[in-house]
């Protein structure tokens, strides 16, 4: 390597640097040194340009080669940079390069106005081989820029929470007040009115303005949640028909209002049991549906799901991509407007269409899928319509375990006999819930307080409990577990709005029969008064064909003890007393969770095992409930499942106290 390449390198590592022969001349200085001592030349002596503090002089002469590796210390004669650094030999031995930075030290104490720059060190010290840092002034005016600008974006970033709560207050305001107004209006009207067609219309308009103002607080609630980042998804078993049908049923009335088409398209290829989060994805579904209905006024509404074969997932992953579009033929989105249209109330700055909900549909819809790890695109053409989808991955489920079974209330009897409680603490879903259960034919009896329900279930005998979960002081779980303890039989089944898979396992762990999800909505509790209560005087009761089978066949288990030996038996007779009580509460349980497949595996199971015991009153209802559950036929479930744990208990007593009698067989 030459010594100018050489020198190359070094100058690369180091910044204030310069030639010197034996003679110690001076030459080649690097443009950082020039920069700060305008008058080196080369040609010139180091003894003229610097007083060399650093080695020690011996008669005023230097000989380079005995100081390779000594510290330097230089001093410029005009005292305008003092350098630090050492001397390296190039190769050939003839001339020495001087590599160094500015001596720190002494540039702070002489000269502090001098301002230096970052670049102008080293990233590696030149004697002591550690990195090292300093503060320069310009450094400290580049943070203090820096520090400024973020200061400034956080304040901005606030300005514009602000800006937004505000709006947010300020249309929640006026979009609560309007239906609010609607309910208290028409009640109003209502009680001045003697014409009872007039009335009717008037509680529809009640009715119509209550879900408005409930849809305006999910709204609030749900954007809410999203921005304080508490907002989590939730991974379950769905079917895709069971999302598409409640898409439909959700939207279906607005459409048909506005003499729109509403088609919901599902490609062969996409599978038809999922995992994922049900629930947001029709959230986000009904969003985008319910906002093209809105800007549509005339020709259809399209929602597809296709599985997207725009990328490739390995298959053996068991995911797969599926597309969700939702595609318009109305008024379309200037080129304009569409960066700006999940904007929070963007449906709201000049539009001319009045019924455009609280403009937060979009928003929450955009947050839902980025939750999802998906994108909603976007493309419209004016007067042509719009389109919105996005791409989720879900993971294939090949066995489902669970299917919703669709069932027609006017299948079951919807009045009822008997004595219930309803227990809340809230006053007017008291009233109210206590107004529909009389609406049913119930004797009904209300409390407000879990000591309330106590002190009421001790004194009467009720065949149904309906108790709220959440209540100050004791709460519905403890409540009921008192209840429980006082060996009071009535069935209790929880009110709440918390229905995730863990906290139903937690009410039937506590003692609960079922739940009913609030607001309490007509089928769900025509669907749980039928499982618990007789059907009404005037009302034909659900038709149970009768098994004639006995409860306990004893041949069967004389010829089964026979078979194995009594001591075997007894063991045996154990097992199956135990696996079977396992297997009934899996049954019931299933059965609460609205777990149909579940249910039907179970119910299969049992007939068979409780078969080979002899039960075959038991047998012969558990294919009942299979076979019902098989053909969707709700009605005949809960039929059979009206009274199956108190037929089980008394199969399985008769096993229990069985006893053989030698020579039967």
């Amino acid at each position: 390597m030459t010594d100018n390449n050489a020198a190359h390198v070094l100058d690369g590592l180091f910044t204030t640097c310069f030639t010197l022969d034996a003679n110690l001349n001076v030459s080649n200085p690097t443009s950082a040194l020039k920069s700060y001592l305008s008058g080196i030349e080369s040609g010139e002596s180091l003894l003229d340009l610097f007083e060399v503090q650093r080695p020690a002089l011996v008669h005023g002469k230097m000989i380079l080669k005995e100081h390779l590796n000594s510290l330097f210390l230089l001093v410029a004669k005009d005292h305008s940079i003092a350098l630090r650094g050492q001397v390296v030999q190039l190769e050939g031995g003839k001339s020495y390069r001087f590599v160094g930075a500015p001596w720190l030290a002494w540039m702070s104490e002489y000269k502090p106005q001098t301002a230096l720059k970052i670049d102008d060190f080293p990233i590696f010290d030149s004697q002591l081989d550690q990195r090292f840092h300093v503060a320069s002034q310009e450094l400290m005016v580049k943070d203090l820029q820096k520090l400024t600008g973020e200061l400034m974006q956080a304040r901005d970033a606030a300005d514009e929470a602000n800006r937004m709560q505000t709006d947010l207050f300020a249309v929640m305001s006026h979009e609560m007040r309007t239906p609010l107004h609607g309910v208290i209006s028409a009640l109003s009207l209502v009680g001045n009115s003697d014409n009872e067609a007039e009335r009717e219309q008037l509680v529809g308009v009640a009715q119509k303005s209550a879900l408005g103002l409930l849809n305006v607080i999910n709204y609030a609630l749900d954007y809410s949640k999203i921005e304080a980042g508490r907002m989590k998804l939730d991974s379950i078993e769905f079917g895709i028909m069971d999302l598409t049908r409640s898409v439909a049923d959700m939207t279906t009335g607005k459409a048909q209002e506005k003499d729109i088409e509403l088609i919901i398209n599902v490609s062969a290829d996409v599978p038809r049991y999922l995992n994922g989060d049900q629930d947001k994805l029709r959230q986000v579904l009904v969003n985008l549906t319910s906002n093209a209905l809105k800007f549509t006024d005339k020709g259809r509404v399209v929602v597809s799901i296709d599985s997207d074969d725009s990328a490739r997932l390995d298959l053996n992953a068991g995911l797969a991509l599926i597309k969700f579009s939702v595609s318009d033929t109305g008024c379309g989105i200037p080129d304009k407007d569409l960066p700006h249209i999940f904007e929070p109330f963007w449906s709201k700055k000049g539009a001319a269409n009045t019924d455009v909900g609280t403009g937060l549909g979009l928003k929450i819809s955009k947050q839902l899928t980025t939750l999802m790890n998906a994108n909603i695109l976007v493309t419209s053409q004016l007067d042509v319509g719009s389109v919105f989808s996005f791409t989720v991955a879900l993971e294939i489920v090949s066995r489902p375990t669970v299917k919703t079974l669709q069932f027609d209330s006017k299948s079951l009897p919807n009045t009822f006999s008997g004595r219930v409680m309803i227990v809340d603490d809230n006053q007017t879903n008291l009233m109210l819930t206590e107004m529909i259960l009389k609406k049913f034919g119930l004797d009904v009896k209300a409390a407000s307080s879990g000591q309330e329900a106590i002190d009421l279930a001790s004194s009467i005998p009720f065949e149904l409990i309906l108790m709220d979960i959440t209540m100050p002081g004791m709460d519905g779980i403890e409540a009921a577990r008192q209840i429980n303890q006082q060996m009071v039989k009535s069935p209790i089944v929880a009110l709440t709005a918390h229905v995730q898979p863990e906290m139903i396992d937690d009410y039937l762990a506590n003692g609960f029969k079922g739940y009913l999800r609030k607001p309490i909505e007509h089928l769900e509790l025509i669907r749980e008064l039928n499982l618990w209560l007789p059907a009404g005087k005037n009302t034909q009761p659900l038709s149970i064909e009768r098994s004639k089978l006995p409860v306990i066949n004893h041949k069967t288990l004389d010829r089964l003890n026979d078979q194995i030996g009594e001591i075997n038996f007894v063991r045996v007779r154990r097992l199956y007393l135990d696996e079977t009580k396992r297997r009934l509460a899996n049954l019931l349980a299933a059965w609460v969770r609205r777990d149909h497949d579940s249910l039907a595996l179970e119910a299969h199971t049992l007939a068979s095992s409780v078969s080979s015991f002899g039960c075959d009153d038991l047998a012969w209802r558990m294919n009942k409930i299979d076979k019902a559950i098989r053909t969707m036929d709700m009605s005949d479930v809960i039929s059979y499942m009206k009274d199956i744990e108190k037929h089980a208990k008394e199969s399985l007593h008769e096993v229990e106290v069985y006893v053989f009698k030698s020579g039967a067989c």
